[in-house]
């Protein structure tokens, strides 16, 4: 089919920075965007290549001011969700995991807040050790009636629970314009997420949620997340 408007159209224009994080030269590239709208609100979705462990990363943004696609943040305070990814729970709706009621629940907040992002690393699935390993755990959880830290420990083997890094996460932040200036009120119930921002120098606080409990699974894995991990409820 012909275009027959006459609006002119120019795709975002790819930007490369480098940033030095923990002593490790982080190269990150936002190579494209795209306007989306869910029940949520209006937002950019943008796609990020970093030269990290990751790899890929889409983050999500929603601000009162764009340049270039670019959000301009100013001094807004800015919602946040550091995300990990969960196919099982964004894809198949797992009742197991609040993975994707905390992904709503960010979505939300940052609509209505005007000014945020979420940033996600769906190779982080598993808390870093990836689908195929978060799989094997589930069935751990299943038929042993163990919480996800104890599931994860019993199959790893390792005594880790969270092998992800972070510092993607912020040459993401940098290149996105949130500097230390900005208010940051970080979406999660995770400590170790909130301090490590504070050691990258951003002012910030902290939004916990404890969504609903669906079923017996979830409750176990929750409480796990508490005593053995610090979650915080909201």
């Amino acid at each position: 089919m012909r275009d027959t408007t006459n609006k002119s159209f120019r795709p975002m224009k790819q930007r490369t920075r480098r940033f030095v994080i923990n002593g490790k030269a982080i190269t990150v590239s936002d190579k494209s965007s795209g306007y989306i709208e869910n029940k949520y609100g209006q937002f950019y979705l943008h796609y990020v290549d970093v030269n990290d462990e990751w790899g890929t990363y889409l983050v999500l943004v929603k601000a009162r001011r764009y340049s270039d696609y670019m959000p301009i943040f100013g001094n807004d305070e800015v919602y946040l969700r550091i995300d990990s990814g969960c196919a099982t729970g964004y894809i198949f709706d797992d009742a197991t995991c609040d993975c994707r009621l905390q992904l709503e629940h960010a979505m939300s907040m940052i609509a209505k807040n005007g000014s945020g992002m979420v940033i996600m690393s769906e190779a982080q699935d598993g808390r870093g050790f990836g689908l195929e390993f978060k799989l094997k755990t589930l069935t751990a959880i299943k038929d042993l009636g163990i919480d996800t830290v104890s599931a994860f420990n019993r199959v790893s083997k390792s005594g880790k629970a969270d092998r992800r890094t972070y510092e993607g996460t912020i040459a993401i932040m940098k290149l996105f314009g949130i500097k230390s200036g900005n208010k940051v009120v970080l979406l999660t119930n995770n400590p170790d997420k909130i301090g490590m921002l504070r050691d990258h120098g951003f002012n910030v606080s902290y939004k916990a949620y404890h969504p609903r409990i669906r079923n017996r699974l979830l409750a176990i894995n929750m409480k796990g997340k508490r005593e053995k991990l610090g979650y915080r409820e909201g």
